[in-house]
């Protein structure tokens, strides 16, 4: 991704709605995960993620993979309030 001029990128997969379990608690369940997902990572400078190119720390201006991982959370945070209000 770089190689063509877009940012150093890390997000969770667009199908992410979809994905999760169509029960109550499955969006609040990937929301922690996610932050203890992060936490697990604080020390991580690298990261060789799926349909992108390999996420260096000093690539990215500096900015830690736990840091990308809760940004990527952020990012998915209307999908897993319409799973909420739709499941519970």
């Amino acid at each position: 991704m770089r190689l063509l001029g877009a940012p150093d990128l890390l997000r969770f997969h667009p199908t992410l709605g979809s994905a999760l379990s169509t029960r109550a608690g499955a969006a609040q369940e990937f929301s922690t995960w996610a932050k203890a997902l992060a936490k697990r990572w604080k020390h991580a400078q690298n990261l060789c993620a799926a349909h992108t190119s390999v996420l260096v720390k000093d690539d990215g201006g500096g900015t830690p993979i736990a840091a990308r991982i809760r940004k990527a959370h952020g990012n998915v945070s209307a999908t897993l309030k319409a799973h909420k209000q739709e499941y519970g």
